[in-house]
């Protein structure tokens, strides 16, 4: 057994209760939130654990309401957030732990609603793709920990790349 799993939501998948997450994969796997589907939870809304990189779609809405992140890919992953797609976290919008890689494209709404933290926290690099229609919007700092960024934009951002981590290599391409 692989040990892989495979969500796919299109309605309302909600953790009421004061921790957990909305969904958690402990061995690693894709989720798919599909337009109108809504995944919250007080803290991470979506968790991946396991010992391969997870993957999550995102085209409705994922939100942590009070602590964490909305999407944490502990083990890395990759994160496509699709026009119309909202990632809302209280912490951030999407997190890895120490050494892991993140792959990010975004054509919807990123978001950090705490102005201690931070809009994405990447472990030892990322990749991030804000597609024309994306916004990734963060009070304090976009980026936070990856020792590695490349970064392409398209078109103009209305929240902007504020970017301001400590990092050894950044490389911001325009479109």
């Amino acid at each position: 057994d692989s040990g892989l799993a495979t969500v796919v939501n299109a309605g309302i998948l909600r953790n009421t209760d004061t921790v957990g997450s909305g969904i958690g994969l402990f061995g690693g796997g894709q989720i798919t939130n599909l337009s109108g589907g809504t995944i919250s939870a007080s803290s991470s809304a979506v968790y991946t654990l396991g010992t391969v990189n997870s993957t999550v779609v995102n085209a409705g809405l994922i939100r942590s309401s009070t602590s964490g992140p909305a999407v944490d890919l502990y083990r890395g992953g990759t994160l496509l957030n699709q026009a119309g797609g909202t990632i809302s976290g209280y912490y951030s919008a999407v997190r890895t732990s120490t050494y892991q890689f993140l792959t990010l494209t975004n054509a919807g709404l990123l978001e950090s609603r705490s102005d201690f933290f931070w809009g994405i926290g990447a472990g030892d690099g990322a990749s991030i793709t804000n597609q024309s229609s994306g916004k990734i919007s963060q009070t304090r700092q976009l980026m936070h920990g990856a020792k590695f960024i490349n970064m392409r934009q398209h078109g103009p951002n209305a929240g902007g790349f504020r970017l301001e981590p400590i990092i050894a290599q950044q490389r911001i391409e325009p479109d």
